[in-house]
């Protein structure tokens, strides 16, 4: 039930994202219940669009300092060695925010769970040739982008602190499609 998802069965799903690293520095911010292809179609009616994937066609985007940021192809992130399924970006005049989801293998209301991890971009040099986003560090100003975005109406949406050493504290959205009486 969502009442047990959302005050413990949360807790059971990872907090960060097992890059090849393992730094902990991506933190998980969002729990979504439902279809993927219902979240991309509820974040592209907010103005998400997909993410340009790497490849032979678009890599030249690199290159072009013309080209802007959210345009650029987007390198692949891991956890626990699978690539996000899926990438969306968002961009306004003053920022460009990207999110990733990842199988979480967790189930509620016969729905997947999808880990989020919804970040602001950054640009990156390599050379001074190649230019390319990279995930930054700022994990609390899409999370408030998603919380006004998404219609209450049709959502159920609860918000978790994760409490972390130094301060470093962040918030994680619980999302479901809310379900009607009918179904």
């Amino acid at each position: 039930s969502l009442n047990e998802w959302s005050s413990t069965g949360w807790q059971q799903l990872d907090n960060f994202r097992h890059d090849l690293a393992d730094t902990r520095s991506y933190p998980f911010n969002i729990q979504w219940a439902g279809k993927l292809a219902e979240i991309q179609k509820t974040l592209t009616e907010y103005g998400w669009k997909p993410a340009n994937k790497l490849g032979s066609k678009n890599i030249l985007r690199w290159l072009s300092y013309k080209t802007e940021l959210h345009q650029r192809p987007v390198l692949p992130q891991l956890h626990r060695d699978q690539q996000n399924v899926l990438s969306l970006v968002f961009a306004d005049k003053q920022k460009i925010w990207i999110i990733r989801f990842w199988h979480s293998g967790y189930h509620y209301n016969n729905q997947p769970i999808w880990l989020g991890q919804a970040a602001e971009m950054q640009a990156k040099s390599f050379l001074g040739i190649f230019h390319y986003p990279v995930t930054g560090s700022d994990f609390a100003s899409p999370i408030l982008l998603l919380k006004n975005q998404l219609n209450m109406q049709k959502m159920d949406i609860q918000e978790k602190i994760i409490k972390l050493p130094e301060n470093n504290d962040y918030a994680l959205l619980l999302i479901a499609q809310k379900i009607s009486v009918d179904q």
